[in-house]
């Protein structure tokens, strides 16, 4: 059978807790479990401990700060071939890692699998290209929560070689482990998933947003000439993300003004959208001061 790993970052004591809780109900108990503690106290140690009888757990200090998360995480679980990326936002049944480990057998190409979502969420497709997963995420509305997918540890590894930023975000992670050969979904079985409420805080809407924008322009080196997205929508994209950062200006407003930028700055079809964005938004900021 696939060896199988769950890493689980741990912010809070809470989240690790519900995340713990619910591997001890699967009936599959074939699997490792590595607590990464992200807690400035140590609580998700304390918490993890709780559990050292009913799981085979280890727990692991990492500075939330000291390089790309998603990176740290994989070099200090064990080196299992297959893992998951756990967080309380997924609820699996006690037959969702059975059937991953099956799906896993009769697929061995394929280096990133993924759990259905149960509904009301879009379904993904039995095969997913990496281009379709973006498309499905900023086109059809879709979601693609990181603990819903499971990769083979080598893929990630060498994804992460070959571009650490790939790292440090949680789409960036899946794409770049699925750019060889495209994500397979296991069949029949559905997952649960919790949305994360939207921040309202000032201050976590700007991080949310400025990772938002780190990741486009992460997509715009990844995909090169083959971008999913035409220009136009592009720019949609980014405008409704700068919005978010400055309220009084309408996405409409600031997709006429990244427009201009682009046309002043050369043919459209071959303006790197990243470009245009870093100096609009620069732009703004001198206007907003």
């Amino acid at each position: 059978m696939p060896e199988f790993d769950f890493i689980i970052p741990a912010w809070n004591g809470d989240m690790l807790h519900r995340a713990l809780s619910m591997l001890t109900f699967q009936k599959d108990r074939s699997f490792r479990v590595c607590v990464m503690d992200l807690t400035d106290s140590g609580e998700a140690g304390a918490v993890a401990a709780e559990f050292e009888d009913r799981l085979p757990l280890r727990t692991e200090r990492a500075d939330a700060s000291a390089g790309p998360l998603w990176k740290r995480c994989l070099d200090a679980a064990p080196a299992a071939e297959w893992v998951c990326f756990l967080r309380p936002d997924v609820t699996f049944t006690d037959k969702s890692l059975p059937r991953m480990r099956k799906c896993i057998l009769d697929h061995p190409a394929y280096d990133v699998f993924h759990w259905n979502l149960a509904e009301p969420f879009r379904k993904y497709g039995l095969r997913v290209s990496p281009d379709k997963l973006f498309t499905h995420v900023f086109v059809d509305g879709g979601v693609a929560p990181l603990s819903s997918f499971v990769f083979r540890a080598q893929a990630l590894r060498d994804a992460f070689d070959a571009d650490p930023e790939a790292a440090g975000m949680d789409l960036s992670v899946i794409l770049a482990a699925a750019k060889k050969n495209g994500i397979r979904t296991a069949r029949w079985e559905r997952i649960g998933y919790t949305a994360p409420a939207p921040a309202t805080d000032p201050a976590l809407v700007e991080k949310d947003v400025r990772a938002r924008l780190a990741f486009f322009r992460w997509s715009e080196r990844f995909f090169g000439e083959e971008y999913p997205l035409d220009v136009s929508d592009r720019l949609a994209l980014f405008s409704k993300e700068l919005a978010r950062l400055y309220p009084s200006f309408s996405p409409d407003a600031l997709k006429e003004d990244l427009y201009s930028f682009a046309v002043v700055s050369g043919p459209i079809r071959k303006m790197r959208a990243a470009s245009a964005l870093k100096a609009a938004l620069k732009e703004r900021q001198q206007t907003l001061q």
